[in-house]
Formats: C-alpha cells, sequence, structure tokens
C-alpha cells in the first residue's frame, strides 16, 4: 500500500527504468532495497542479456509488486548474445518477467554494418517474443532512433517505453503518434534539450526513470543514480509543466500503471 500523510494516501514514487542488477550496485543492494521497501517504490529493473535477466527475476523475488522484471538482450549485447544462441533462453524467461528490456538499437556501437544488422536481427527476435508473451518494452534508441521508430509498428505491442529519448522533435512527434511512452531521467534536471523533450510530450505519455547505476554530473555529483534521485527529477518534472508536486507524482504513477499493465 502507499505511504500515508494522515488520511491522504500518497501516489507511488516510479522508476521505469534502472539495472537493480548490476555489478555496480552489489555493495550498496541491500541499503537501496531497504530504500525501496520504505517508499513504496515502483521500480522497473531491465536486464543486459539472459545472465542478468536471471538475477532480475531472482531479485523481484525479494521484493513482489515493488521491483518488476525485465528481461532483454540490450543492443550492446547483441553480438555475443547471438552468438551463444540466447534468445531461445530469453523466451521462458519472459513468460516469468513482467516486460522485456532493454532491448533496441544503437548504431555507436556496432563499428561496421554486417554488426548493426546483428543489432536489428536480435531486437526483432525480442520483439517477437514480447508479442507473443503479452508484455511491454523499454527500448534503448540512441543514435538509431529512426530505424527503432520505423520497426515498432510492425508488432503489435502492449506498451512501448522509449527509456532516455534523445531524438529530434519531429522522431519525438511520429513516437507520440505511435503512443510510445517517454520516460525522463536525472538529466532532465540540467539539459536544456531534455527540458525541451519534455515540453513537447504529452502529459499522458510521461515516466521517470534513474537508468542506474549511471553516473551524472552537475548536481549529482557524478554518483551512481539511485532511487532517491527520483523526487529531483518529479521537482524538475512539475517546474517544466507548471503542475503542483504532488499532482505531477498522480500523473506518473497513473501512466506508469498503464505502462506496465497494473
Amino acid at each position: 500500500m502507499p505511504l500515508t500523510l494522515g488520511k491522504r494516501k500518497l501516489p507511488y514514487l516510479s522508476d521505469a527504468h534502472s539495472h537493480l542488477t548490476d555489478p555496480e550496485y552489489s555493495e550498496v543492494l541491500p541499503q537501496v532495497v531497504s530504500y525501496i521497501r520504505a517508499r513504496d517504490i515502483l521500480i522497473v529493473c531491465v536486464s543486459m542479456d539472459t545472465k542478468t535477466s536471471i538475477k532480475t527475476l531472482e531479485l523481484s523475488t525479494q521484493l513482489k509488486d515493488q521491483v518488476l522484471p525485465f528481461v532483454g538482450i540490450h543492443p550492446w549485447n547483441a553480438s555475443t548474445e547471438s552468438a551463444n544462441n540466447s534468445l531461445a533462453k530469453l523466451e521462458p524467461l519472459a513468460a516469468k518477467s513482467k516486460g522485456v528490456g532493454e532491448i533496441g538499437l544503437d548504431r555507436k556501437y556496432a563499428k561496421a554494418e554486417d554488426q548493426y544488422e546483428v543489432q536489428r536481427r536480435v531486437f526483432a527476435a525480442t520483439l517477437e517474443i514480447a508479442e507473443k508473451a503479452l508484455k511491454p518494452i523499454s527500448v534503448h534508441s540512441r543514435g538509431s532512433q529512426d530505424d527503432v521508430i520505423s520497426i515498432l509498428p510492425s508488432y503489435r505491442l502492449k506498451g512501448v517505453n522509449l527509456h532516455w529519448f534523445s531524438g529530434t522533435l519531429e522522431q519525438l512527434r511520429k513516437a507520440v503518434q505511435m503512443g510510445c511512452f517517454f520516460s525522463f531521467g536525472p538529466t532532465v534536471v540540467y539539459s536544456k534539450k531534455t527540458k525541451e523533450l519534455l515540453r513537447n510530450t504529452p502529459p499522458d505519455l510521461l515516466l521517470t526513470e534513474t537508468d542506474g547505476p549511471v553516473r551524472y554530473g552537475a548536481c549529482f555529483g557524478n554518483k551512481i543514480a539511485l532511487p532517491s534521485f527520483l523526487p529531483s527529477v518529479l521537482f524538475a518534472l512539475s517546474h517544466e509543466l507548471k503542475m503542483r508536486f504532488d499532482d505531477c507524482l498522480d500523473l506518473v504513477e497513473t501512466n506508469f500503471r498503464r505502462y506496465i499493465q497494473l
């Protein structure tokens, strides 16, 4: 149940994209788990490959109904996982998960066109898994926004989050027309481009994320992202949207529940 203040229930904080099974969290994970439990945070824990997918499912058993496990193959790992025939292992894991992610494309990590083609094949296969399992997805699209936006309509997907979207306003417009969600993280506190994307995103498609353990500069001191960063992200959202903080918190939780099908 959400926390209460007097007779009023406080909405949940929600993190639509985090990597809690990353090794960087290993020393602080007990404290992170305690914070998630104490503050009633809903958090999507995404995976990078089949190994972390298994770890993600295991972690979710500690915080049922709060840590929502997504299994997937990140484009950075597409070549290795493809060579290991890991896609066959992913499908049964997806059946146990709340969603499929982190999946997608990233041209920066494809030094040659044949490597990018491997990414495309793995992305297509993971989209098929999500479609078959009726699961929402969390998508990585850096440097490949046009390709991702052109591929997604070929699948019947239950919910799409273009996490940390950094494309153009025109690319944003196309993705909005497709009904995609967009999760904004700590960069919304200090990045002019992120703020501009936020202002052009319909409020009913907004989500919040940390993408931990990414380290953020500026006011976050280059520390790994923790769930405790979420109030700062929400404050930035509410400021840019000219909303009361509590109203913004309620809006984001409502969007999150629609995205994740809770």
